[in-house]
Order: structure tokens, then C-alpha cells, then sequence
């Protein structure tokens, strides 16, 4: 039988849990709008960066970026985050303005990262992991008292008063999963029904390494849209320096949502091999094993930095085969006018 018919069957078996799910959505968001139910308000500054379906749409690399902007200008800032998949429970503190003190395991992934990143540049930040996103924001209120609280994947958490409310859009996942994207959960992608991005204060296109014009559904919603591509800075080694080697051969490995485009940002390489993993690899001794295996001399292993956190603890691999991975920055079109807009905003 043809995969996409398996699908469409199954979509449309699923499809009166979606309707049950989009009751309880808009109930609860009606609730919100109303006032019924109240939202915590911080004496900080919110900002939230989210989207309205699943997928990597490109939050965590939007967090970092603006997280860089507002410690280049002197802004004190704390991020928050779920952790996604971490193995500690609770409200954790993965730098508190001096140090990482978790493990990649225990922080997750992307906050690990984010914050192994921001301190290479500033150290004026706190960040957070925690389910309870109210419960961090006070901790942060009574402990740092940053001029800007960033809550990454937080547009459909609503408890919360937020001074700009920012979604992201992943133009290639609009446009190829098209079906998929006007259907709630579980038989679509949505988290939210599509007319909820009126609730946004700014809409970023995240055309990643692609140019395009802004998707004609998003017009009509009449926010401000901001394109953002991704850039390479540079490939990296196991020390966190930018490598002068020639890596023209590559076998090629990832644990993302969205491997597309890390395999995008490889065009320019002779790939041998191309390995995926689950989103959130937590990447074993066995898994390693088998990278080695693959291993062709002449050739660089080469992966994202989201993997490279958690693979670097594996010294036989590291010490002995070239690995390396790729640093990603995020470019934001007109951003000078986004660095108003945020500064002075009331």
C-alpha cells in the first residue's frame, strides 16, 4: 500500500481526537482572552519565542540570537526553558551568571548548549530549566533582576503576561507539509488553530538557508514579519576553534529536527554518508561504535553543535577521529529596526 495513503488513513482515524483537542484549545484560550483565568505579570519584561506547530521551526537559534543582542547593548537577561527531554525534574539552574552547573544530560540539549554558547561572550545571565515556567520567573525575579526574561517555546503557554509575544515560521515546513499544517494535533501538526497567530506581537519567517518572500497566509494577519536565514560562522573543532583544515570529505551526522537543513548547510562538502538520529539524540557507546565503523580515511566527521555537547564526553571518538561540527548564526532582516522595537517598546 503507498506510504501516503497509510497516512491520510490514519490522519483521518485521528482526526475526531483533533476536533475533541481544538474544543479544549479554544476553551482554554477563551478563558485567557477573557480574563477568567488570570496570568502571573512579572516586573520584567517578557519576551516568549514560539510556533504554532511541531517541528524545529527555529526557536533555540532566535533565543540565542536575541539573547546576543541584548548582552551587546548591557541588557542583564535570564532565559527559560522546559529542557526538553532532560533527565533532572524541576526548576534547575544551568548558569547562574558565573557557571554551568549541569551536566548536558540534566540541563537538556539546546538550554546546554545556549548557554555554553552565550558565555564565550557575556556571562551577565541566568538560565533556567524548569516545567514550571511561573515558579523560574520568580526565582529569577528574587535572584537577578535581568532587564529581559526570554521563555524559548513558550507561545502557547498562556499563564503568563508577555511583553512581546514572538512566533516562529518555518517557510520549508509550510510549504511541504501544507495539509498537515491546517490540522490540529494528533492528525496534524498544529498546536494551536492558525487563526491564533493574530495573538502574536511579531512573526519571524524563518526562511533558513533559502531566500523567499513572505508566505501570502501570513499577510493577512497584519504583523510585522521578519525574515531570518541561518549563516555558517565557522566549523569548529573538539577546543571550540575554528578550523584552518581543508574538510572537503565529510561523513555527516545529526540529531535534529529537521536534518534537511543541516544537510543544506553541507552542499558545498563531498558528503560519503548522511546519518540521522531522533530529534534529542541521546547519543550511547554503541551509537559511537557504529560511527567509528563508518569511518573512511581521508575523510571528517562533521555534525551540528546541538550534537557536539553531547558527543564530546565520548574521548575515544573525539581524541582519535577528526570530528567537528558547524556553528550556525542567525541573521535577522532589518534587525536594527527589531532592536528598536524591543528597547522601546511599552
Amino acid at each position: 500500500m503507498n506510504i501516503y495513503l497509510i497516512i491520510n488513513y490514519l490522519r483521518l482515524l485521528l482526526f475526531p481526537l483533533s476536533i475533541l483537542y481544538g474544543i479544549i484549545i479554544s476553551f482554554r484560550n477563551f478563558l485567557y482572552d477573557s480574563n477568567i483565568l488570570l496570568k502571573y505579570k512579572s516586573k520584567y519584561k517578557i519576551i516568549s519565542v514560539g510556533n504554532i506547530n511541531t517541528g524545529g521551526s527555529g526557536k533555540t537559534p532566535l533565543v540565542i540570537k536575541l539573547a546576543e543582542i541584548l548582552l551587546e547593548r548591557g541588557c542583564k537577561i535570564a532565559i527559560i526553558s522546559r529542557g526538553y527531554k532532560r533527565k533532572s525534574k524541576g526548576m534547575q539552574i544551568v548558569f547562574d551568571n558565573k557557571k554551568i552547573n549541569l551536566t548536558v544530560s540534566d540541563a537538556g540539549d539546546e538550554p546546554y548548549m545556549t548557554a555554553e554558547l552565550l558565555k564565550r561572550k557575556s556571562n551577565n545571565f541566568y538560565l533556567i530549566v524548569s516545567e514550571d515556567r511561573t515558579e523560574a520567573i520568580r526565582y529569577i525575579e528574587q535572584n537577578f533582576r535581568p532587564d529581559y526574561i526570554i521563555l524559548d517555546d513558550a507561545y502557547q503557554q498562556r499563564k503568563i503576561f508577555k511583553d512581546y509575544d514572538f512566533l516562529v515560521i518555518d517557510t520549508n515546513n509550510f510549504e511541504k507539509h501544507r495539509l498537515s499544517n491546517k490540522i490540529l494535533l494528533p492528525a496534524g501538526n498544529l498546536r494551536e488553530p492558525l487563526k491564533n497567530i493574530r495573538r502574536c506581537t511579531v512573526i519571524f519567517q524563518n526562511n533558513k538557508f533559502s531566500d523567499k518572500s513572505i508566505l501570502d497566509f501570513i499577510n493577512k494577519y497584519n504583523k510585522p514579519v521578519y525574515t531570518i536565514r541561518y549563516r555558517i560562522n565557522g566549523i569548529y573543532n573538539r577546543d571550540y576553534k575554528i578550523t584552518e583544515e581543508n574538510l572537503d570529505k565529510v561523513i555527516a551526522f545529526c540529531g535534529i529536527a529537521d536534518p534537511e537543513s543541516f544537510k543544506k548547510s553541507l552542499e558545498n562538502f563531498n558528503i560519503k554518508e548522511f546519518i540521522t538520529f531522533p530529534d534529542h539524540k541521546k547519543y550511547n557507546n554503541i551509537d559511537i561504535e557504529n560511527l567509528i565503523k563508518k569511518y573512511i580515511q581521508g575523510y571528517t566527521f562533521i555534525t551540528t553543535e546541538k550534537d557536539f555537547v553531547k558527543i564530546r564526553n565520548f574521548n575515544n571518538f573525539i581524541e582519535n577521529y577528526p570530528v567537528y561540527f558547524i556553528r550556525l548564526s542567525v541573521e535577522i532582516e532589518r534587525e536594527n529596526e527589531l532592536i528598536n522595537f524591543i528597547l522601546n517598546y511599552k
